[in-house]
């Protein structure tokens, strides 16, 4: 478009990019656990409750296929006492998805860098921050420690069946242990997380997490394109830069491509170029409330797909046995059909120390 010669050469400076640090992008799809419930929320802050419940332990869940992370734990700092009551939440003071500084995104970085520090940030002149120390934060009624006031998190990017769009997770630290022992179940397998439907519980605040079973055709088409695309990198704070720009960031995320032999055939097909083979960093690090802006692509915000409606868990939660079923007594396969080639005995093994 050609300007009108009164507003060409003006020589004044632009003010886009600090205006658009200033403001961030529009917020990031999320599941909420507020109310030691889960719900979904859009980029417009509509929600949408889940109300699967397992009838046995009345847990909510949340079957979904973990795809992506953080490639470093991801610290927030509110600055604020947390109101159950509020209606509306403000973003966070300080944060950081790049594992260094503050983000240049943040509003009020509260040091030079997030390495533990009781000289530093507001209470001193220390290069590192007072807010990563144990202590900083307030003490709860009967409470032996007193955790940092910088909480430490971790993204996951999860896909849900019915979605077209992907939402963030934010991993407290109070179920980092689950998260991490769910992990290590992956370690020395042929497939990794991604590869399977995994199931995200709630009970007082912590979430468990529970392998069901191989994700279908459908959705590993989905979520190599999404991933290819990648749709999740702003979703998890990928590319997130520290303010002090002197300082080198350095990526912990696993390059090598996805090992998927001996897998189902839409599995194994997945595309070798896809980055980061595991959907964990090697230390899982977050809660419910506002997501951080970031400066990089937003994921896709396309019209979701309407999703059946929410059916209540079945009454007795069983392990599942597809697809490596037993033929029945008599050489019959469950199905009435000719017995099935015997089963790889260490595949099947792998499979229900994730499944079990």
């Amino acid at each position: 478009m050609q300007l009108p010669a009164y507003l060409q050469n003006s020589n004044l400076p632009d003010f886009t990019d600090r205006l658009g640090a200033n403001l961030g992008t529009r917020a990031q799809p999320y599941v909420s656990i507020e109310g030691d419930r889960l719900t979904l929320v859009d980029t417009n802050g509509d929600t949408e409750p889940v109300l699967t419940v397992d009838k046995q332990t009345g847990d909510p869940y949340l079957d979904c296929v973990i795809i992506d992370t953080c490639d470093h734990e991801s610290k927030i700092y509110y600055g604020r006492e947390y109101d159950p009551k509020a209606v509306s939440f403000s973003p966070p003071k300080c944060w950081s998805d790049n594992g260094v500084a503050p983000s240049v995104n943040c509003s009020e970085p509260q040091a030079k860098s997030c390495q533990p520090d009781p000289e530093g940030g507001p209470m001193g002149n220390g290069r590192g921050c007072y807010w990563a120390v144990w202590g900083s934060g307030r003490a709860r009624e009967g409470s032996k420690t007193v955790p940092p006031a910088c909480g430490k998190y971790q993204k996951l990017a999860l896909l849900i069946p019915g979605d077209d769009i992907q939402f963030l997770l934010r991993v407290p630290p109070n179920s980092l242990a689950p998260l991490a022992e769910y992990n290590s179940k992956f370690k020395g397998h042929s497939f990794t997380m991604r590869d399977v439907m995994t199931r995200i519980s709630i009970n007082n605040k912590t979430l468990a997490f529970k392998g069901l079973d191989f994700i279908t055709e459908e959705l590993a088409k989905q979520r190599n394109e999404v991933l290819l695309a990648k749709k999740t990198d702003a979703l998890v704070g990928r590319g997130d830069k520290p303010r002090v720009l002197a300082v080198a960031v350095q990526s912990t995320g696993d390059q090598s491509p996805l090992a998927l032999s001996a897998l189902p055939a839409h599995i194994a097909s997945s595309p070798a170029s896809v980055e980061t083979a595991s959907p964990l960093s090697a230390q899982p690090a977050v809660t419910s409330g506002p997501v951080p802006a970031t400066t990089t692509t937003a994921p896709s915000t396309g019209r979701r797909r309407g999703r059946p409606p929410k059916e209540a868990a079945p009454a007795a939660e069983t392990a599942p046995v597809a697809p490596f079923r037993q033929p029945a007594e008599g050489g019959q396969a469950p199905n009435g059909m000719a017995p099935a080639v015997a089963p790889n005995q260490q595949l099947e093994n792998a499979i229900k120390s994730v499944f079990g």
